[in-house]
């Protein structure tokens, strides 16, 4: 019985991301404030490379969106909707609150992780 439950807490434990076995922390490694925004800013980043939105060039938590970046309307909007999806929860539209790398990586981050 012991064997089972440690084979089962080890399955539960163990994520696969994008091809790759991950480790997730145990409840005795809490993860840091800068570890969580670390692992949000690169999925952000992902997000954008996906959708051929990303440059080096932006590559700072001060980059914004709409004018350094260049997203239109259109764009923005479809670059919420795949951050829903990808951290499965729902975004302000409004570019006003979340208009740079920094600010979308903290707001996301903290309504993940309170």
């Amino acid at each position: 019985m012991v064997r089972f439950n440690f084979i089962i807490l080890s399955l539960f434990f163990t994520f696969v991301f994008e091809g790759e076995t991950v480790k997730a922390l145990s409840f005795e490694e809490p993860m840091s404030g800068v570890n969580v925004q670390a692992s949000v800013r690169q999925r952000v980043i992902n997000v954008l490379k996906k959708m051929n939105l990303y440059s080096s060039e932006f590559d700072s938590d001060d980059a914004k969106f709409i004018m350094d970046m260049g997203f239109d309307e259109l764009t923005w909007r479809a670059f919420v909707k795949a951050l829903e999806k990808e951290f499965n929860m729902v975004l302000p539209h409004d570019e006003g609150h979340l208009s740079t790398i920094g600010k979308m990586v903290n707001y996301i981050a903290a309504s993940k992780h309170d």
